[in-house]
Parts: C-alpha cells; sequence; structure tokens
C-alpha cells in the first residue's frame, strides 16, 4: 500500500444553485466524522450564487473551501433527466480545474453522508489503476445490466461501477485523457447513456478500476425489504456501520416521502443549517395519508400502489 500524506485529504463534490444545501449537508458530515485536515475543492457553474452561504455554514472551515468554476460551452448539449443536472457532468473536467500539484483525490457526490473516517479510503491501493470505486447497486444486477453494458460496449468481463464516490490517481486520470474522452463520448453518443456522465466514464475506464467494499458506497438499492415492506435487519446493520451513505436514485433524504433508515440523517445535520426551517417540496396532505398508511397497514398500502 502506497504512504500517503495523511496530513490533509483532498475532497472533491459539484454542485449547482439547486444543490447548495445538500452539498452543506454533505460536508457537515464529512468534517464531523475526519479529524484530519480535509481541502475541499467544489465544481460549480459559473452563474453559482451560494459561495457565502457555504462558508457560512460551514464557518469553522470556510478557509478549508477553494471554489472552482466550470465554464460549459453553450454547444455542449448533455443528457440530463429527472433528478440529475449539468451539474452530475463537472466530475469530468477533474484534470481541467484541479491544481496540477494536486495527485490524488477523493470525489463524493452531494447526495451522500460520510458516516466515518476516511483515512483508509484516502490511502486506499489503486494497483496501477486511474481510479477506486464499488460497483454499481442496480446496473450489476438483472435484468438492465446486459442492456446497459452492451450501449457503451463494454467488454464482457468489465464490471461497472457508481461514480459517486471516486478515488482519484489524477496523474493517470490526466495522461488518460479520462474526463475528456468520457466529454466527448457523452456529448456524441448521448442516447447511449443510461445513467448520464456515469454511463460515460465506465465507457472510456471499461472496467480497469479498482474495486471498493460497498461500506464506502452503500447505495439506497443495496437495502433489502421485508415482505410487509421494514428494512430487514442485516441491511440496517450494514448502512448503520457504512462509511459512506450514498442516496442513489430519485428517494432523496430531504423528500418527505423517501422511507430510507438513515434519512433521519440528513436531517441531523441540516438542523445545524440556516435551512434548518426546510419542508419537501412533496410533503402535502395526500402524501401524509400515504405515509400513514404505509408505517400502519403496509399490506393495504402495497394493493392501492400495484393499482397506481
Amino acid at each position: 500500500m502506497p504512504i500517503r500524506d495523511k496530513a490533509t485529504i483532498n475532497i472533491v463534490t459539484s454542485c449547482d444553485n439547486a444543490y447548495a444545501q445538500h452539498t452543506t449537508v454533505l460536508l457537515k458530515s464529512l468534517f464531523k466524522n475526519n479529524q484530519n485536515t480535509c481541502k475541499i475543492f467544489i465544481l460549480v457553474p459559473n452563474d453559482f450564487t451560494h459561495h457565502r452561504s457555504l462558508e457560512r455554514n460551514l464557518n469553522l472551515h470556510a478557509s478549508d473551501l477553494e471554489f472552482l468554476e466550470i465554464n460549459l460551452s453553450q454547444n455542449a448539449l448533455f443528457k440530463v433527466s429527472r433528478h440529475i443536472t449539468v451539474a452530475s457532468y463537472f466530475r469530468l473536467f477533474l484534470d481541467k480545474v484541479i491544481p496540477a500539484s494536486v495527485s490524488r483525490v477523493i470525489y463524493l457526490d452531494s447526495d451522500i453522508l460520510v458516516n466515518g473516517p476516511l483515512d483508509e479510503l484516502w490511502t486506499v491501493d489503486l494497483q496501477d489503476r486511474p481510479i477506486a470505486a464499488a460497483t454499481d447497486s442496480i446496473v450489476n444486477s438483472q435484468p438492465l445490466r446486459e442492456e446497459i453494458r452492451k450501449k457503451i460496449r463494454l467488454t464482457p468481463t468489465s464490471n461497472y461501477f457508481n461514480a459517486g464516490v471516486l478515488v482519484v490517481d489524477l496523474n493517470r486520470w490526466r495522461n488518460a485523457r479520462l474526463g475528456q474522452r468520457a466529454l466527448d463520448f457523452a456529448l456524441d453518443y448521448p442516447d447511449l447513456l443510461t445513467y448520464w456522465d456515469q454511463c460515460a466514464l465506465n465507457h472510456v475506464v471499461n472496467g480497469q478500476f479498482q474495486e471498493l467494499t460497498r461500506e464506502w458506497n452503500f447505495q439506497t438499492y443495496h437495502l433489502r425489504w421485508s415482505a410487509d415492506r421494514k428494512c430487514t435487519l442485516d441491511s440496517l446493520r450494514e448502512v448503520d456501520l457504512a462509511k459512506i451513505i450514498h442516496f442513489i436514485g430519485p428517494a432523496k433524504p430531504w423528500l418527505f416521502r423517501t422511507n430510507h433508515p438513515m434519512k433521519w440523517l440528513y436531517w441531523e445535520y441540516l438542523r445545524e443549517t440556516e435551512w434548518c426551517d426546510y419542508c419537501p417540496p412533496d410533503r402535502n396532505g395526500l402524501n401524509v395519508l400515504r405515509k400513514i398508511i404505509r408505517e400502519r397497514a403496509p399490506s393495504l398500502y402495497a394493493i392501492a400502489s400495484s393499482r397506481n
């Protein structure tokens, strides 16, 4: 295992104006659970207006933040949909905006909570590969696996990774031009992308990544549920011990109807911010009723849901 300077861990995340609140919560959880100094690079669009909000809410750590603007060409029409914005593609610009003196970073999506120290992740041996990542909990399950893999031309033996948590050897990333090649693929072949920039990055990496265990990227679809729609005890234990909890998919912890067992932790950190009075956009009378039925009469809720 390579010896690294443990004094500072370089963290990169992406944020646009819609995600300032959630990025703040991510960073609150990071600083709470890590004793080492963390240098934070935040990739933002050139119209970003929340610099002061993040600095104010992360007060003691404001000096550890560095905002790096991503200037997209007006002709760069990236495929986006549902909860995904163009900011998701910002990770592909690592080699263009991160200082050349930085040789390793941990990239984290903004829909993540850090639930433990990242020292072990920071020092992971990449085995001469450009990145370390965990396999994706959706794509590596049937029946989607083969369809998505064929679209992005993965070789039969290549695994597909989730790009929400990446340990990146920036020298290897730069030398292989991974970011630019993924950007080119995303712009040239948008119809081949199922999961946006993640598919583009998997295309160019083509399985050449060091695999992380799920404790470093415990994804929503790793959870298992019983017949009465309760999270199994094994899943509860596993997610509680995970160092990084990743709320992939549309069921985000800041939404009222989301029933993720670690959702409460997001709200714990949110209470320490200026968004403490935040009200979920999907909290309304009908959804309150649905939630009551789901919790008190799960079998009835399952029947009703199957008819919709």
